[in-house]
């Protein structure tokens, strides 16, 4: 008997969750402040329905909201929308607790972890959730009982797959991925951090480590910046706004806007409409496009209290390849808040400059990469991890250069590495790595290795300085095995000429 299947992606993008291989719908929905609160009974269903028919695969809610009626309601919409638990992603998030006063029903203590979450599930009327956040850090719990706590719901109650956090410091999700790996616990895999045109310090600059170190995911909060991104408060605060309908909670939003701070935004709110209207769209989907431009975004939580918000949010799909480099930067110069870099203190960087991975991006060479993150989507991959390159006939040499290309890193994707077959390869250029996957290729990170130090940085430098604009394989191939060995890194070659059978097997 078949199985029955009862979603239809649309044209709707989805990326991985972190380092995991689950992925996630790049835009997807919340709870926070709507279902359970103003939002009940069919119209949440409805909502719920628009999403997924749309593409969205990925369900967020918490305890906390509404003390636990948006789980309530979410769950009750799930359960009579019937769809098969494999074709969607549900995550929910626990600390704040749902507003009793027993002290054990809130924090993250191993108990509240545990109690915390199965309450939630009950809730939901769900035997699991996919991912289960820590809703806020808990100074007043050991960290190392904190990741036992997620890693038994996960490894021994089968309670969820994956766990995360929302809004912990860099130092705190460091801390607790260390630990996971000393005492051999489940390491989070994902933040949910609030991030928006007009709050990217956090986002941009502190959690940087760990999109570099972890490749940690995020699931990120208020794009609109509680709809102030949308223009609806351009001329004051609409009766069916969120600052209308939530005036307690955001009682101080609604008094910075009358500050000269709150007018500069809605000034430049105005200039972003001016270049939303301009590519087709409106200032809420090239507000929400801006954000998940950002490669370290992995799904921008949408929150709707129609049906209507849905069907215009999703259309910033169609407004994210008309973000070029160009049109990134008339927005960036309308914003002028982009957060500083941390300081180097003069110490030069072994990262891959922009220029270089500007260069990488547009470069013939890039034809085969999987496409996450780039600035131009040629020839990416396809859910059978196979690249218009390599089906190209004509093509008498077949290669891959594929993962992530970001200024700091080249990341390989273990899962098209499988499903490609290097077997067919007559040689690939595998760049940098968190560890060493099943390829064989002597995957490494050059940040922490004194003998490769600048060597792939001054082949690449040299390599574009020597070759065709549309970038020659073999002579790049060339200059960057030379300059590794002159490194003293020649056992690190990211080069591997095959011409035959692979001897690695996979």
């Amino acid at each position: 008997m078949a199985v029955e299947s009862k979603f239809d992606p649309k044209e709707m993008e989805f990326r991985h969750l972190g380092p995991s291989g689950l992925k996630v719908s790049v835009f997807s929905l919340g709870g926070w402040l709507t279902y359970g609160g103003t939002q009940k009974g069919n119209i949440v269903k409805e909502i719920l329905e628009t999403a997924w028919n749309h593409g969205i695969n990925f369900f967020d809610t918490a305890e906390v909201y509404s003390n636990g009626q948006c789980e309530i309601e979410m769950g009750q919409a799930l359960k009579e929308l019937a769809w098969p638990r494999d074709e969607y992603v549900l995550s929910t998030k626990v600390f704040f607790g749902t507003g009793r006063k027993e002290p054990n029903t809130r924090g993250l203590s191993r108990k509240h972890v545990v109690e915390g979450l199965k309450s939630s599930l009950q809730r939901l009327q769900q035997p699991y959730v996919d991912i289960v956040l820590a809703h806020r850090p808990d100074v007043g719990t050991p960290m190392k009982e904190i990741v036992e706590g997620f890693t038994q719901v996960i490894r021994n109650l089968n309670l969820a797959y994956y766990w995360g956090t929302s809004e912990w410091s860099a130092v705190q999700i460091m801390e607790a991925t260390q630990i996971a790996e000393k005492y051999n616990l489940i390491a989070p895999i994902a933040e949910q951090p609030q991030y928006n045109a007009f709050h990217r310090q956090r986002f941009e600059v502190e959690y940087a480590p760990l999109y570099e170190q972890f490749q940690y995911g995020t699931t990120i909060w208020s794009p609109l910046a509680s709809g102030l991104l949308t223009g609806k408060y351009n001329d004051g605060i609409p009766e069916d706004s969120r600052f209308a309908t939530n005036k307690s909670f955001f009682e101080g939003s609604v008094k910075s806007l009358q500050s000269d701070e709150g007018k500069a935004k809605i000034a430049k709110v105005r200039k972003l409409t001016e270049i939303a209207e301009k590519l087709g769209g409106n200032v809420a989907q090239l507000s929400l496009a801006w954000a998940a431009k950002n490669p370290n975004v992995s799904t921008v939580i949408l929150g709707a209290t129609k049906v209507s918000q849905i069907e215009d949010n999703i259309k910033a799909l169609k407004l994210l390849p008309k973000l070029t480099p160009e049109v990134m930067e008339d927005i960036e110069k309308i914003l002028d808040n982009k957060p500083a870099e941390a300081p180097s203190y003069g110490r030069k960087s072994h990262a891959v400059s922009e220029e270089v991975a500007n260069k990488l991006r547009m470069s013939k060479i890039t034809k085969g990469w999987r496409g996450e993150g780039l600035d131009e989507r040629i020839g990416t991959f396809n859910d059978d991890g196979v690249s218009s390159l390599l089906r190209d006939g004509k093509e008498k040499r077949k290669c891959l250069i594929h993962g992530d290309m970001t200024p700091n890193n080249i990341l390989i994707d273990p899962d098209s590495l499988k499903l490609m077959g290097l077997i067919d390869l007559d040689w690939a250029f595998i760049g940098i790595a968190e560890d060493e996957y099943t390829s064989g290729f002597g995957l490494f990170r050059y940040r922490e290795d004194p003998l490769v130090d600048d060597g792939l940085s001054r082949a690449l430098e040299e390599g574009f300085a020597n070759t065709p604009e549309s970038g020659d394989e073999w002579t790049l191939a060339k200059i960057l095995d030379e300059e590794l060995a002159k490194a003293g890194a020649a056992r690190y070659s990211t080069l591997a000429n095959l011409r035959g059978p692979s001897p690695h097997s996979f």
